[in-house]
């Protein structure tokens, strides 16, 4: 990301018969940050602030028919973040549904995130970042354009609104853009790829954030055993 800060996430997703089970670990560092004492006195050395969260995922379909399903999933998440003098742990839980509507190409979806107790520092405990977000997505051009639309609502800010495009050039490459209509720093336009097949795929974005400079996000995706 811009400055020191970095962020990187690993996730495994296993489907079975009935269900799929996941599990991912997500760290981020913020990198070396001078200290100071009650005082306002610079302390030796230099704070390296961090957050961890690790995650385990379960996902059924709840019905399928011939021309729509319904998926929901769960997430349970433990969060510890680590101000190099102090540490606070919080648990977390998120919930989602989707829906694959008889109108295709429509989808729809609901997600839940972060309910749960927040992170406690000596005497006070900090709320977790509650959300609730709406979606949808429709495919046109024989499944070769795909737009999503995102509505969220956060507990501690204003509603906002994500907009997405991906366009499939082939079937190795997708173009993509998107918007989001809250950023408080650039224009809120992001721009990325993808490319690979159904069993690797390399994903990047590039998102600009104005006086902090531009971001660089890069992703791998591996599938491998058989199909369900």
């Amino acid at each position: 990301w811009f400055e020191d800060i970095d962020y990187g996430l690993i996730s495994y997703a296993h489907p079975l018969r009935r269900f799929v089970l996941g599990a991912y670990v997500s760290h981020l560092t913020y990198g070396k940050i001078q200290g100071y004492d009650v005082d306002g006195v610079p302390t030796a050395g230099k704070l390296e602030p961090a957050d961890l969260s690790l995650g385990a995922s379960f996902s059924k379909n709840l019905f399928v028919k011939e021309e729509s399903a319904l998926y929901a999933g769960s997430t349970l998440k433990f969060i510890r973040e680590d101000l190099a003098v102090k540490k606070a742990d919080a648990w977390a839980l998120d919930l989602g549904l989707l829906y694959r509507t008889p109108l295709r190409p429509l989808d729809l979806g609901a997600v839940f995130q972060n309910m749960g107790i927040g992170s406690k520092y000596v005497a006070k405990r900090e709320s977790l970042p509650f959300n609730f977000r709406l979606g949808s997505a429709a495919r046109f051009l024989n499944e070769a354009l795909t737009v999503a639309l995102d509505y969220c609502l956060p507990r501690h800010y204003p509603s906002y609104l994500n907009f997405g495009a991906e366009y499939r050039l082939s079937d190795l490459l997708a173009l993509r853009a998107g918007y989001q209509s809250k950023n408080d720093l650039g224009d809120g336009l992001r721009f990325g790829f993808g490319l690979g097949d159904k069993n690797f795929v390399f994903d990047y974005a590039y998102v600009f954030y104005g006086a902090l400079k531009e971001t660089h996000r890069f992703g791998a995706g591996l599938r491998f055993g058989k199909e369900h």
